[in-house]
């Protein structure tokens, strides 16, 4: 990720309004990330295929709870991630495969349709300096270095990655959307706006994995994830890095292709 990610200017109102709304289980859209999306129900096929025409901007939400039981919309969070698509490409039978890059944190204002797709009026939640970073940075990065280092070979997307900016904010950003598992504290931390907070919060997740890293390898020197007893080659979670590959199944359900870069 270069720079040229970490400086696109928040989006001015006119392109806060009348975005389509992708709706995703236990997704979590972050600012300064680039996200790849293979979408092949062919309602979302259709919406992105209109967005790529058009503003090439899109709101990506998580599902709210429950979804599963409503009847006439998918109901989502209120805070997700506003993205721009920077790539597409187009298969023959119309799927399509996305490359997205989170621009900014933003509020659903108003939700102005639900069919033939959903669009949405949504309000920036830009970040705010509430607390003093206070070293929270530097331990920040002390922790993921030793991480990178018990990673060895594989901890190389992780040493980019933290090589890429010096910007609290921006890094942040970055490691919640890499090495912090489950969809709550995913959440949790895309609606903390203060970056010295969201570093504290890190330490903590980088920690636990570090401590899960030296005490619970296998034999071979795998990582096991425990959530679902899959193993990740990587060592961190299977959708590492980069982040969850989202695609769009059919009846309104989804699923994640997890894949870790090769």
């Amino acid at each position: 990720m270069g720079d040229e990610l970490n400086e696109e200017r928040s989006p001015s109102e006119a392109q806060t309004r009348e975005l389509p709304l992708f709706p995703l289980p236990e997704y979590t859209l972050f600012p300064n990330t680039l996200v790849p999306f293979h979408v092949y129900e062919p309602r979302y096929r259709d919406m992105l295929a209109d967005c790529v025409a058009g503003r090439r901007l899109l709101v990506v939400a998580a599902l709210a709870p429950g979804w599963e039981l409503a009847q006439d919309r998918e109901p989502t969070v209120s805070v997700g991630g506003l993205g721009r698509v920077l790539s597409d490409r187009r298969y023959p039978d119309g799927r399509l495969d996305l490359f997205v890059h989170g621009i900014e944190r933003v509020r659903i204002a108003t939700r102005l349709r639900a069919e033939p797709w959903p669009l949405v009026d949504v309000e920036p939640v830009p970040d705010r300096v509430e607390a003093p970073l206070d070293g929270a940075l530097q331990r920040l990065a002390s922790l993921t270095s030793r991480l990178i280092v018990a990673l060895g070979e594989e901890g190389a997307p992780l040493r980019e990655l933290l090589a890429s900016t010096a910007d609290p904010a921006v890094l942040s950003n970055r490691l919640a959307a890499t090495v912090v598992e489950g969809f709550g504290a995913r959440q949790a931390l895309l609606e903390t706006t203060c970056p010295a907070r969201r570093c504290e919060r890190l330490v903590g997740h980088v920690g636990a994995l570090l401590l899960r890293l030296q005490t619970r390898a296998d034999t071979d020197g795998a990582w096991i994830n425990w959530r679902g007893g899959r193993r990740c080659r990587c060592r961190l979670r299977p959708c590492c890095y980069p982040p969850r590959r989202a695609s769009a199944t059919t009846r309104g359900r989804r699923t994640f292709s997890r894949r870790a870069r090769s």
